[in-house]
């Protein structure tokens, strides 16, 4: 993508098109629809004094360096103009740009405006420009939302192509289907490694363990708890997941795993499992090689250092800083696929 040269400023609206999308979680609505503006360096002030950021939504801040582009993500507010003033933008100048993503009518949520942050991160991670800060934290909404939010984003990144303000060539499916991020990569095969399972009412699935993640197998089911916010971290994932179509609607509370997918710990895999606010280890239970659940965790499997990791996860809560990082999903590690 080359450098910016320009300072012109993109207003146009996405039109609807349905039949470009996919996923169960899509809902087309009317509005809001996503206005996209942009300012260079040279007018930033101006732009900032006239309410280019203050409404809620998401802007983009860019840095020209030897090395290529560089990216901050935030979301857009009546305090934003303190944020772009903050250490973080002068890391090499003041920014070369800035876009703004808001809708038309002001009438994005707080917490819709936190999905739009990390859409827009993940995306720009999925394109190759390196970002400043780690992967937001996102919110957890209704499948309505969720649909809507995800539609509004494909909207702005379009607006973004067109105007050659960002991303360069984009699949149309990180843009539409939305990416999935690592640690919770889709994989294209199910690994070597120890084998459990976990059954209560509403699941039943099996995990392979690999020397640095966990892998749930496809043909599993999750326990769908629904809009639970409190469950924030697995959440996000679970609704990125399944409006990609990794994870298919199987019955009011279920969900089925089509396709392997890896995490970083048995935490997180146990609490996107169980739909509880806090995963213990413990539920699995070792399948040996005749395929019987053992009765006893072997020492070797309770002293690995993921679990130790995690150990202290389950009497943390789920909407804290720490246990959303002790899950690995705020986390700019890994590369991000749909397998």
């Amino acid at each position: 993508m080359p450098e910016f040269a320009s300072s012109l400023v993109s207003q146009n609206t996405f039109a609807n098109a349905p039949h470009l999308l996919t996923g169960a979680a899509v809902v087309v609505l009317d509005d809001p629809q996503p206005i996209v503006k942009t300012v260079g360096a040279d007018a930033l002030g101006t732009f900032i004094r006239h309410g280019g950021v203050d409404r809620p939504g998401a802007y983009v801040a860019f840095w020209n360096s030897p090395a290529g582009i560089t990216a901050y993500v935030g979301q857009s507010s009546v305090s934003v103009a303190s944020r772009l003033r903050d250490p973080k933008f002068r890391l090499f100048a003041r920014p070369a740009r800035v876009v703004t993503v808001t809708d038309d009518q002001g009438s994005l949520s707080p917490a819709q405006a936190r999905v739009v942050e990390r859409i827009l991160h993940l995306t720009l991670l999925a394109s190759g420009v390196s970002i400043l800060g780690d992967i937001p934290a996102g919110a957890v909404v209704t499948d309505t939302e969720y649909g809507m939010t995800r539609h509004f984003c494909a909207g702005a990144i379009r607006q973004m192509l067109e105007a050659h303000l960002a991303f360069g060539s984009l699949p149309p499916r990180l843009a539409l289907a939305g990416p999935v991020t690592a640690p919770g990569v889709v994989l294209g095969a199910v690994p070597q490694g120890r084998t459990f399972c976990l059954k209560t009412r509403y699941a039943e699935a099996d995990l392979v363990e690999t020397p640095n993640a966990f892998v749930l197998v496809p043909g599993s089911t999750i326990r769908d708890p629904g809009y639970a916010p409190e469950t924030r971290s697995i959440g996000v994932l679970r609704q990125e997941l399944a409006h990609a179509g990794i994870l298919m609607r199987e019955g009011s509370e279920r969900l089925l795993v089509t396709k392997p997918l890896r995490l970083a710990t048995a935490s997180a895999v146990t609490r996107l499992v169980t739909g509880a606010a806090a995963g213990v280890p413990g539920l699995w239970k070792p399948i040996d090689e005749d395929g019987r659940s053992l009765r006893r965790v072997p020492k070797v499997i309770r002293a690995t250092p993921i679990l130790q990791q995690i150990t202290s996860a389950t009497n943390e809560s789920a909407d804290s800083d720490a246990t959303a990082h002790a899950d690995g999903l705020g986390r700019t590690t890994g590369g991000l696929t749909n397998g």
